[in-house]
């Protein structure tokens, strides 16, 4: 009867993060390879011993969830269309649409409705507006 094999790729999967990444903080942390490879049987102890160690330590922690939604009070970048940037005023509710291209910047005046939206602006940009807006 064959024993499982457990592979540094699988073990980093369990543990969320990269294979590259938990062999250097296998080093960091003075735990060697069982063999040639960072291979180990199923129920090894130094499975369990690196998971301990790992959950503690700070890169190894789940990150944690936060509850409830902190309050944007300052203009973001509500979509990308392109290049591009459509921001939101949350404070009056009005949009913006910026142009991040390689020659030129252009920026719209802050639309509040949809009545004066720039005829010249793409289609999808317009459209994009009209979204946040609603």
């Amino acid at each position: 009867m064959e024993q499982k094999i457990i592979n540094i790729k699988e073990l980093a999967y369990e543990l969320n993060t990269t294979p590259k990444a938990l062999r250097k903080w296998l080093r960091d942390h003075n735990i060697s390879k069982p063999s040639k490879r960072w291979e180990w049987p199923e129920g090894h102890e130094d499975l369990e011993k690196i998971k301990q160690l790992r959950n503690q330590s700070k890169r190894g922690r789940k990150k944690a969830v936060k509850v409830g939604i902190k309050e944007v009070k300052e203009p973001y970048i509500a979509e990308k269309v392109g290049a591009w940037n459509i921001w939101k005023d949350p404070k009056n509710g009005t949009v913006q649409a910026v142009y991040q291209g390689p020659k030129s910047t252009d920026k719209t005046p802050w639309y509040a409705n949809t009545t004066n939206i720039r005829k010249s602006l793409p289609k999808a940009v317009q459209e994009a507006i009209v979204k946040h807006l609603q």
